[in-house]
C-alpha cells in the first residue's frame, strides 16, 4: 500500500525511468531502429511500447515495477519454505520442523521492507523486473521445470546485462543433472540464443556485433571520471571489492541487520536452495567485477538482484542467533527466541531504514518534476484528436502519455514559424510546449496555460 501511495503521490522522481519511456516511446514509431536503445537491452522498452500502444506509459510501468517488487517477497518465503520441506525426504520429524522454521517468512518480509527495493519498487526501472525473473528462474531450476527457467533467465539477460555473467553458472547448473541433462541444458541454452541474436542484430546494424557493450564502457569511464563515486572521485579497490556486499547492504538496504547475513553463511550453505545461492553469489561477483574494471556505475541499485540472498541469508542469521540464545538461555523456548529474534530484526529494519525512506520517497515524488507534470496534465486537456505537439522536453511528453506520433522533438529555438505554420494548416491547429524565452521566435500562438516558465500555445491554420 504505501508503494502505491508513492506512486500515486506525483511523478517518477528517477530521471533514467523517463530515457527508457522515450526509448519505449520511439519503438513504437520504428520497431527496426536498435539505436533506439543505445546501451540498454531491449526488454524494458518493448514493455514501455506496449503500454504505450494502449494508452499508457511510465505510470503503467511504475505499477508493473509496483506488482512485481510486491510478488518477489511473497516468491521468496514460498520458495524456501518448499526448498525446506523437501530437503528431509524420509525424515518426516526433520521435515516438520523445517516447515515450521521462520526462516521463509522472515526473509520475504525482509525483502518486502528492504529500504532499496521498496525505492526501485516505485519508479519506471529495470531492477523490480529483472529480480523477479531471476528469482522465478531459480525456483523453476530447483524445481526441474528446466525450459521455465531457461525462459526466465532469457527473459532477464535482454533486461540486464548482470544475467549474461549467469550463462557459464547455470550450465554448470545443467551439467550437475546427468539423468535430465538435455532438459536441463535449456537453462543456459535459451539465454544463449537470446544474446546471439541480440548480438547479431546489432552486427548487422554496426558491423560490431558488441558495440553497445563499447560504448557502455566508454560512457561508463567518462560519467566516473567526471562526477566519481559513491564514496569520491578517485577509485579505491578495498572500497570498490566490498561495496556491494557490505558498503550498499548497510548504508541503502538493511542497515545494521545486514551483520546477521554474513553470521547465516554457514547453514545457509546447508539450508537454502541451491540455485539461489549460486546465482546471488554470481550476481554479487559480477557487479563487483565489473565495479573494479569501471565498466558499470557503481549504482547502489545494481544490488537490488542480490537483495534476495542477502535477505535469506539475514534469516537464516537471525535463526542461527536465536537458537544459540534459547540454549543459553533454558527459561526461554527455541521457538519464543525465535520469534522474538525475528520481530526484533524486522522492528530494527522497519523503523530505522525503511520508514524514514518511505516517507523520503513520498516527499521526493511529491515534488517530481513538477513543472513538467503541470504541463503533461494540461496537454492532455487542452490537446485536440491528432493535433501535432512541438515539445523538445522528453518528461513533458513521457508524462502526457499521448501517443508518440503526435510529437515533434525538434529543438523549439530551432524551430521555424513556418513549420510551425504548415503543420496548422494541415491539421487545424499545432500546439508548442515551452518555455516562453525559447519560443519567442514563433508569433501568432495563443496562450492556453502557462506555469512559472512553462506555457502551451496554439497556433491555428489561418482562415
Amino acid at each position: 500500500m504505501a508503494k502505491l501511495a508513492i506512486v500515486l503521490a506525483g511523478a517518477d522522481h528517477d530521471g533514467d525511468s523517463y530515457a527508457h519511456a522515450m526509448a519505449g516511446r520511439r519503438l513504437l514509431l520504428d520497431p527496426a531502429d536498435i539505436s533506439i536503445h543505445w546501451v540498454w537491452l531491449p526488454l524494458l522498452h518493448a514493455l514501455y511500447a506496449a503500454a504505450t500502444a494502449v494508452g499508457g506509459g511510465l505510470s503503467t510501468l511504475r505499477f508493473v515495477n509496483v506488482l512485481a517488487s510486491s510478488a518477489s517477497p511473497l516468491l521468496l518465503a514460498w520458495f524456501l519454505r518448499d526448498h525446506l520441506r523437501r530437503a528431509f525426504p524420509g525424515d518426516a520429524a526433520a521435515s516438520q520442523d523445517a516447515a515450521a522454521s521462520p526462516i521463509p517468512w522472515l526473509a520475504g518480509a525482509l525483502l518486502a521492507i528492504d529500504p532499496l527495493c521498496v525505492s526501485l519498487g516505485v519508479t519506471g526501472q529495470t531492477e523490480p523486473l529483472f529480480q523477479l525473473l531471476v528469482l522465478g528462474a531459480c525456483v523453476a531450476c530447483e524445481r526441474r521445470a528446466f525450459a521455465i527457467a531457461g525462459i526466465l533467465f532469457g527473459m532477464a539477460a535482454l533486461t540486464r546485462y548482470e544475467a549474461w555473467g549467469l550463462v557459464p553458472v547455470l550450465l554448470w547448473i545443467a551439467l550437475k543433472e546427468p539423468r535430465l541433462r538435455p532438459r536441463a541444458m535449456l537453462v543456459g541454452a535459451l539465454p544463449a540464443l537470446l544474446i546471439s541474436l541480440w548480438c547479431l542484430a546489432h552486427f548487422a546494424l554496426t558491423r560490431e556485433p558488441l558495440q553497445f557493450l563499447r560504448v557502455n564502457r566508454e560512457f561508463a569511464q567518462a560519467y566516473l571520471a567526471s562526477v566519481g563515486y559513491f564514496w569520491g572521485r578517485a577509485p579505491n579497490l578495498a572500497l570498490m571489492a566490498v561495496f556491494y556486499v557490505a558498503i550498499v547492504p548497510v548504508s541503502q538496504m538493511l542497515g545494521p541487520a545486514h551483520a546477521l547475513a554474513f553470521a547465516g553463511v554457514p547453514r545457509g550453505f546447508r539450508v537454502l536452495p541451491r540455485t539461489l545461492l549460486l546465482v546471488g553469489a554470481a550476481l554479487l561477483a559480477i557487479v563487483t567485477w565489473l565495479l573494479l574494471r569501471g565498466t558499470h556505475l557503481g549504482l547502489p541499485r545494481h544490488a537490488v538482484a542480490i537483495a534476495p540472498l542477502f535477505c535469506a541469508l539475514t534469516a537464516v542469521g537471525t535463526i542461527a542467533l536465536a537458537d544459540r540464545a534459547a540454549r543459553r538461555l533454558p527459561t526461554i523456548s527455541a521457538e519464543r527466541s525465535r520469534q522474538v529474534g525475528a520481530f526484533a530484526v524486522l522492528a530494527l529494519v522497519l523503523f530505522t531504514r525503511t520508514v524514514p525512506r518511505t516517507l523520503e520517497l513520498f516527499g521526493a515524488t511529491q515534488h517530481a518534476f513538477s513543472e513538467q507534470a503541470r504541463a503533461a496534465a494540461a496537454l492532455r486537456d487542452i490537446a485536440a484528436p491528432g493535433e501535432p505537439i512541438f515539445c523538445d522536453d522528453d518528461k513533458i511528453e513521457v508524462l502526457s502519455e499521448l501517443g508518440p506520433a503526435r510529437f515533434t522533438r525538434s529543438h523549439i529555438a530551432e524551430v521555424a514559424p513556418l513549420h510551425v505554420r504548415d503543420l496548422a494548416q494541415r491539421h487545424g491547429s499545432a500546439l508548442v510546449v515551452s518555455p516562453l524565452a525559447r519560443a519567442a521566435h514563433l508569433p501568432g500562438g495563443r496562450p492556453l496555460w502557462s506555469h512559472g516558465e512553462l506555457l502551451i500555445l496554439r497556433f491555428e491554420a489561418p482562415r
